[in-house]
């Protein structure tokens, strides 16, 4: 979802996928594990400009 959402796969580093996105300071490290916690979730969302409504929408197309 990361890539369709204009986020471009840097490196694989140990059991992540770092992102970067131009004009976003951040990077994006999102653990290959399927369960993460809420928090993490919460966290990944802020840095991606999503809301949890929109990522619930974005992941059912």
């Amino acid at each position: 979802m990361a890539e369709r959402l204009g986020w471009e796969l840097q490196r694989v580093r140990g059991d992540h996928f770092v992102y970067t996105k131009a004009g976003n300071p951040e990077n994006l490290s999102i653990p290959r594990q399927r369960d993460i916690s809420e928090a993490l979730l919460r966290r990944l969302l802020r840095i991606m400009g999503l809301t949890p409504d929109e990522f619930l929408r974005l992941a059912k197309k």
